[in-house]
């Protein structure tokens, strides 16, 4: 493999960043953070602080920060739209790889799943996820019903947003290459560890459907332990280990 870029959408969750950049540091050649101070939704926060403290961690590592202004209200055209500038980053700076990723994505074993998606011989490849809940000690019992797109190659055609994919993944990550291995290794997805779980589900791109759910009356809930049935992902949680030595 050549040159391979991870490149960040950055803005809720920051808090997650540095243990997402450890847990692919060892296998990845470029971060590319393209990061926004005012939500899709129009809420102010500005990342940019935290995200330097998370790249003095890594002095080895080179980083592209990258601005981005909402240009609509609203998270799917956004998000498409910031995973193409970081996908033209990317271009510029010669990488013949690249995933996406979000702040809340850890990978237990990469440089394993980067391994298998050299010897799959496929230009695409996509992982299963485990999602976590509340804790990074708590965790669903099954896998999720979608995948999350893993290590793709770079051409200068390569944008996400496709109408077509050949796996049920997030439409903002849809690129066009059809030709897809299925790997083994999961993504561990911290979706609902936050400091404020609040501010995550008021610019949610998911906040309509959050808002008519029971989530955040799951969340809060004081018998949300092992064992406890999350209706709105018609999951059981199970206590997990703390993987990646979480703190928030």
């Amino acid at each position: 493999m050549g040159k391979l870029a991870a490149i960040y959408n950055a803005w809720d969750g920051i808090e997650l960043l540095q243990y997402s950049i450890r847990s692919v540091a060892s296998g990845v050649d470029l971060f590319i953070i393209v990061y926004q101070i005012e939500s899709n939704f129009g809420e102010l926060y500005n990342p940019l602080p935290e995200i330097h403290e998370t790249i003095s961690l890594f002095p080895d590592k080179k980083f592209i920060l990258h601005y981005y202004t909402p240009q609509v209200s609203g998270g799917a055209t956004n998000e498409v739209n910031k995973r193409n500038k970081g996908l033209d980053i990317a271009k510029e700076q010669g990488a013949t790889h690249f995933l996406h990723m979000d702040c809340d994505e850890c990978y237990e074993n990469f440089e394993k799943a980067k391994q298998e998606y050299i010897d799959s011989d496929r230009p695409g490849s996509i992982c299963p996820i485990l999602t976590y809940f509340k804790k990074p000690t708590l965790r669903f019992a099954d896998f999720d019903n979608y995948y999350v797109p893993f290590i793709h190659e770079l051409h200068p055609d390569t944008e996400a947003g496709h109408a077509h994919y050949p796996f049920y993944v997030d439409p903002t990550r849809r690129v066009n290459c059809q030709d897809v291995a299925l790997l083994t290794e999961p993504m561990h997805h911290f979706s609902y560890i936050r400091r404020d779980i609040n501010r995550k589900c008021r610019n949610s791109s998911a906040r309509a459907n959050i808002e008519k759910s029971q989530l955040l009356a799951d969340y809060n809930n004081p018998e949300c332990v092992p064992g406890f049935y999350v209706k709105d992902f018609g999951q059981k949680l199970i206590e997990a280990e703390n993987l990646f030595n979480i703190e928030i």
